[in-house]
Formats: C-alpha cells, sequence, structure tokens
C-alpha cells in the first residue's frame, strides 16, 4: 500500500499535477523571512529621500533584496496619494514601486515586515509608473 502511494504521488509530481506554491506556505512549515530594517536617521523629508532601507535576507543568510520607503515627489504623487512610498532597489538604477503607501513617518517595523513579506510571497506586485 506504502509503495502505491509513493508511485501515486511520485507521478503527480513529475506530471506537474501537484504544483505546490510556497509562497503561500503556511509559516509553520517555512520559516518567516527575515528582514533588516534601518531607519534614516539624518532624514531631511526631501523628496525621493529614504526614510527606511530594508534588506531581505534569505535562508543562506545573505541579503538576497533591498527596498526602500521613499519620501515621494510630484510624479510619484500622480500614481501614490501619499507621502511614502515602498520601492525595492534593482540592478543600476531600475526600482519597483508597489501600491503601499503611508501619510507619515510613523511606520512601524511589523507593517514594513509584513509588506515586504507580501512581495516576497508574491501577493504583492509592483506598478508600472511610466519609467
Amino acid at each position: 500500500m506504502q509503495t502505491l502511494f509513493l508511485i501515486t504521488m511520485l507521478s503527480l509530481f513529475h506530471s506537474n499535477e501537484m504544483n505546490v506554491n510556497y509562497s503561500s506556505v503556511n509559516s509553520e512549515i517555512r520559516t518567516e523571512a527575515k528582514f533588516e530594517i534601518k531607519k534614516n536617521e539624518d532624514f531631511k523629508g526631501k523628496s525621493l529621500e529614504p526614510l527606511y532601507s530594508i534588506a531581505y535576507i534569505n535562508e543562506a543568510g545573505k541579503r538576497f533584496r533591498f527596498f526602500e520607503i521613499i519620501k515621494t515627489d510630484n510624479k510619484l504623487k500622480d500614481y501614490f496619494p501619499a507621502e511614502f512610498v515602498l520601492i525595492e532597489m534593482l540592478n543600476g538604477s531600475q526600482k519597483n514601486y508597489f501600491p503601499l503607501g503611508w501619510e507619515t513617518t510613523k511606520i512601524t517595523e511589523v507593517d514594513i515586515k509584513k509588506d515586504c513579506q507580501g512581495i516576497i510571497n508574491g501577493s504583492i506586485k509592483p506598478i508600472d509608473i511610466g519609467n
């Protein structure tokens, strides 16, 4: 009976009928992502200036993805009705912009982690702002 179960599971796995979306796996099974959050103590309130820098630490313990919460400028205000917006820093000067914003600098680390976790899991997608 165990052999039949194993053969069935292997055949499902190889036929792609048993796709597992690991991004939605319960945190009891998968360890929670780790984030290193640093507040910019020299924040002056200038447009596009970062208020927070966030690094996602992968399972290997390496900084894997980088995010910032920045002060919006007039162009970003056309897309985000908020004073601060979450972005992902990509290669070079490229950035991903996410539909996550705040009106004040009173942003909790719990909220930052939750929002970044949503991005890592794929439940929060970037939006195109026409760069």
